[in-house]
């Protein structure tokens, strides 16, 4: 018996483990744009991102003609890859996405909510893949009943070739960084003398430095020494620089923005009790911005300060770090769905450290927000690890 042939047996006979059937699923790509909503995700090249912000990339795209009326956009160009179900197989293969479509629904729409709580809203003909005896089958939204159940993915990779890309995440930071004006960069002194470089870069400067040398940009990230702000007005705040991480410096920082989203304010100061992980984040900070400090009393929780606006700036401009009403407005980064994995296990580590509590009586890990969208995002995020977490909504 082949491979696939065993895989197939293999699903066949976990479907009638209902205990289990959540850890069976193999499906990522469930929807098709003309079916769900504006605000669905879609999982395409390793992120996600929503069928509304999908379709407004590419619909200044000519116009493809069709006789259901709908605008369908040609995005064969654009190599546009998902994950899909082989039903007859059994098998996951990546799929690519050829068109994109927007169409008006006549018809009321259907909420469906499994029971890990994703929702998802579609057109009563959506299909699904569901159990159906033994095999699976495609089932419309509007025939679905509770105790149906739907094949969902256990596990999402972020790229095919299982190759972790630390140059892309590097490469990423610098380019958000240089997109802000307010950003200058210095580089070291024996990179400024081989490029012929005097002085700080703006990010126009900095990309065509990468330009007239041929370089990436990630190659210029281990040559940057330092940033810092620039303000507009003459005799405002004075700038601090900052250090970059460097590559083996990346996972304690990851685990220190995340320690910031649980515990963090909105000037990038950390609120909290425990003197252990207060101390482990100082460490982190001080070697980034040189300037970290406690403040503390016996009537307020002790809390630890970055000592530099541009620290905070970053936050905001590479990770979208909200300034104000924190806790309500709090997006998970988007870079996490496609940064090296132990990157975004750093992440998930320090808002767990902050925000985490183990509850012994079930034996689980738990974290509350009020942000929901944070913790829809990062349940989403879990999946590239494997975990198929509980999504609870308290109203």
């Amino acid at each position: 018996m082949g491979r696939k042939e065993e895989n197939i047996k293999k699903a066949q006979a976990l479907l009638h483990l209902k205990d289990r059937i959540r850890n069976i699923g193999t499906a990522a790509h469930i929807d098709h744009g003309k079916c769900v909503t504006f605000e669905t995700r879609i999982w395409v090249n390793g992120r996600w991102i929503r069928a509304g912000d999908l379709w407004a990339q590419y619909a200044n795209r000519p116009p493809v003609q069709n006789k259901f009326g709908a605008e369908v956009r040609d995005v064969r160009s654009e190599s546009l890859w998902t994950q899909s179900l082989d039903l007859s197989s059994g098998a996951m293969e990546f799929a690519q996405l050829t068109h994109a479509w927007r169409l008006r629904s006549s018809e009321p729409l259907i909420e469906v909510e499994s029971r890990d709580g994703r929702r998802i809203r579609t057109t009563p003909e959506h299909p699904f893949v569901v159990a159906a005896g033994v095999k699976l089958d495609y089932r419309e939204a509007r025939t679905l009943r509770t105790g149906d159940v739907l094949v969902v993915p256990r596990k999402l990779p972020s790229r095919s070739d299982n190759q972790e890309d630390w140059a892309a995440f590097e490469e990423t930071m610098i380019q958000r960084l240089a997109a802000d004006p307010r950003f200058r960069f210095h580089l070291q002194t024996e990179a400024q003398e081989r490029l012929g470089i005097q002085g700080s870069l703006d990010g126009n400067e900095l990309f065509q430095v990468a330009k007239t040398f041929h370089m990436p940009l990630a190659g210029l990230y281990p040559k940057i020494e330092r940033i810092s702000v620039r303000y507009p007005r003459p005799g405002g705040r004075v700038p601090h620089y900052i250090s970059l991480p460097k590559r083996l410096e990346l996972e304690r920082f990851m685990w220190l923005v995340g320690l910031l989203y649980g515990d963090g304010d909105g000037q990038g100061r950390l609120h909290m009790k425990d003197e252990e992980l207060l101390e482990r984040a100082r460490q982190v900070l001080d070697r980034l911005t040189h300037r970290a400090y406690f403040v503390g009393s016996l009537k307020r929780v002790p809390f630890l300060s970055p000592g530099s606006s541009t620290f905070v700036r970053m936050l905001q401009v590479v990770f979208g770090y909200p300034t104000k009403r924190k806790a309500w407005s709090i997006r998970l980064p988007d870079l996490l769905h496609v940064a090296p994995m132990p990157l975004a296990g750093a992440f998930i580590q320090g808002y767990l450290d902050a925000d985490g509590t183990v509850e012994k009586a079930r034996s689980a890990v738990s974290a509350t927000s009020v942000s929901e969208e944070f913790l829809d995002e990062l349940q989403l995020l879990l999946l590239r690890f494997g975990v198929r977490s509980i999504l609870v909504r308290k109203h």
